[in-house]
């Protein structure tokens, strides 16, 4: 699976994969259960559907390691919090990557979580960033057991590209996180949320170089190209066609299976010659096996006004949330 990538298999490495009950999450974590991976865990919404999936996936994937099912909904935080008991109980004790990977994608109308904000950022953005920062000590005992540094992977999309200027996303009263009425529409709520997760990926990395965990611990940020899965369910007639031609996109190069959309993903969880804070998507930028290339993001990212908006949306999601990276004890 990691030919021509330069770092180690999945081998003896435990895994987690947000949205693993299908799509390209189902797809990723049956590649890793069927390569070596000792545990992959599917996280996903519903404990009973969780489990059905993993005992599939366990089936098919013919490895030797474990495939657990455990429930998890991102949009709600009691949920998200209680994640690493969850992981102790089923005698999971370190990761070695975490595949931020499910997602929301133009909900037929504006839905919003219990705490009032908007699901797709909830989902998206949130629910992932409190995720990873409740699991950061299984990441630093991964990345401290000699298979090279932990991974965290933002699974961003082609619609961040829609983010551009000097005000990418809107922190006015009535956006995020609950992108009231006057300021929602699913498109520019979607593309926002996958923007987040690439300034999410930059934060956490220079979180992490402050907190001196570096070294064992790196973010990641990919996109898959176009590939036809659940996603695309709340898009009506649009997405019925998109299934449709979706075997004459693939024949002309415009589109790709679930297996090999979910390569960014995995290489981005994998090659550890990779530099923190790099972004892996198709090389053809809808299709394609997975290279490094910058993000349209990248450019603003490293910029002052970049890191601006990173460590605001960082600081707000704290304050959301009521979650931050910490240093692990010894």
């Amino acid at each position: 699976m990691a030919e021509g990538w330069g770092g180690v298999g999945p081998e003896g490495r435990c895994f987690v994969v947000t949205g693993g009950a299908s799509g390209l999450g189902r797809a990723a974590a049956a590649r890793l259960a069927g390569s070596g991976a000792a545990a992959v865990v599917i996280a996903a919404r519903g404990a009973q559907r969780a489990r059905e999936v993993a005992l599939e996936v366990q089936g098919s994937a013919g490895g030797t390691g474990r495939v657990l099912g455990l429930d998890l909904d991102l949009t709600d935080l009691s949920s998200v919090l209680a994640f690493p008991g969850k992981l102790r109980e089923a005698g999971i004790s370190r990761v070695h990557g975490l595949l931020l990977n499910a997602g929301v994608m133009f909900p037929p109308e504006r839905w919003e979580t219990a705490k009032g904000w908007e699901a797709t950022v909830a989902t998206n953005h949130l629910g992932h960033f409190a995720l990873a920062n409740v699991v950061m000590p299984f990441l630093v005992a991964g990345g401290s057991d000699g298979h090279g540094a932990a991974r965290v992977v933002m699974h961003s999309s082609m619609a961040h590209s829609m983010c551009r200027g000097d005000s990418p996303l809107d922190f006015s009263v009535d956006g995020f996180p609950h992108y009231r009425r006057k300021a929602y529409g699913r498109t520019k709520v979607y593309a926002e949320s996958k923007a987040m997760n690439i300034f999410h990926a930059a934060e956490f990395n220079r979180r992490l170089v402050a907190l001196g965990l570096d070294g064992l611990v790196e973010a990641m940020a990919c996109h898959p190209g176009a590939s036809p899965t659940e996603l695309q369910r709340h898009m009506g007639r649009l997405g019925a066609l998109y299934q449709w031609v979706g075997p004459l996109a693939r024949l002309l190069g415009l589109s790709h299976l679930p297996e090999e959309a979910c390569l960014p993903l995995l290489r981005g969880a994998l090659d550890q010659s990779l530099s923190p804070g790099a972004f892996v998507g198709p090389k053809w930028y809808v299709a394609g096996p997975p290279v490094v290339a910058p993000s349209h993001l990248s450019g603003f990212l490293g910029g002052e006004q970049g890191e601006q908006i990173a460590g605001n949306l960082w600081d707000r999601s704290v304050e959301l949330t009521g979650t931050d990276l910490q240093a692990v004890p010894d």
